[in-house]
Formats: C-alpha cells, sequence, structure tokens
C-alpha cells in the first residue's frame, strides 16, 4: 500500500478531510476502482478493512493526523492435521486432530473423511467401514471468513497377525 495525499477517497458528505483516505492500492491489495461513492470499500487480501485510516504525518501537509485507526498483517491462514493411529483397521476409530496458524481466531474446522462421512471440530474420531484409501480433506475458517483446507491420504488396512 502506498499513500499519496493526491489520491484517495473521501465520502461526499465529508465536512473536512480529517477521515479521508489517502492511498493507492498495489500488489495484492490491488482494485481497479478505490475511488467510489461507497463509503466502505473492501481492499483485502487477508482481511477486511472497514474503517477510514487516519496516517501519522508523512509530511507537513497533515501533521495533524492522528495515527492510523486499523492497520493489517500479513499473517496468512494455515491448517495442517495429525491422526492417530498410523495404521488404522476397519471399524476402529481413528483420531484426528487439526492445528490452525494466522487469520484471525476463532477457527472453525471441518472434516471430509473421503468415504462420505464429515465432522465438525478440532479434535474427531472416525472410523471406517471397509478397507481402501481414503482422501481426508480438513477445512479452517477464520472469524474474518479466511478458508484454508489441507489434505491427506489414509490407508485403511485389516491388519496381518503374526503366527
Amino acid at each position: 500500500v502506498v499513500f499519496d495525499e493526491g489520491n484517495g477517497y473521501c465520502p461526499l458528505n465529508q465536512s473536512t478531510t480529517e477521515d479521508c483516505v489517502y492511498a493507492v492500492w498495489a500488489g495484492p491489495l490491488a482494485k481497479a476502482n478505490y475511488g467510489t461513492t461507497n463509503l466502505y470499500n473492501h481492499y483485502s487480501w487477508l482481511r477486511t478493512v472497514e474503517v477510514n485510516w487516519n496516517l501519522q504525518a508523512l509530511t507537513s501537509n497533515d501533521a495533524s493526523a492522528t495515527p492510523m485507526a486499523e492497520f493489517f498483517t500479513a499473517n496468512p491462514l494455515s491448517a495442517s492435521f495429525t491422526y492417530s493411529p498410523s495404521n488404522p483397521a476397519p471399524v476402529l476409530a481413528v483420531t484426528f486432530t487439526a492445528s490452525a496458524t494466522g487469520g484471525t481466531q476463532p477457527y472453525s474446522y471441518n472434516w471430509d473423511f473421503g468415504d462420505g462421512f464429515t465432522s465438525n471440530g478440532q479434535s474427531v474420531s472416525h472410523s471406517y467401514l471397509l478397507p481402501g484409501t481414503y482422501t481426508v480433506t480438513l477445512t479452517v475458517n477464520d472469524a474474518n471468513g479466511a478458508t484454508v483446507s489441507t489434505s491427506q491420504t489414509v490407508t485403511v488396512s485389516i491388519p496381518i497377525l503374526g503366527l
């Protein structure tokens, strides 16, 4: 984000320029038409900014401005999971445990076990009825609506008993 006093957006009914946004948006935050008549424009990659920003003084022209009211950092949502036992057998419970970082808490966890069954929660148990290879997909959503998915293959087999 590049701040530029020559370009920006100010609501049409604004009596002063104190709450105006002076910015040229670039990179992953780009939006082609940033100077619309809508009071709140959404320029988001990871987080939506829904307030006008007051910036600290950049030049003598804006020396009386207050600090930013809201800002965001590039802290992307990521997810992973483990399961136990690592060599599951049919009918026996498999425990899946999710981990999420980044984004904005709280998170919601949604599971697709690859056999037509789904579940919700950070730690869940599931039993596979038949041997086979299943693709388990975890989808995590954060409080701001960011979504990330990750998948692993789980092989369910009948244990071979030693003699």
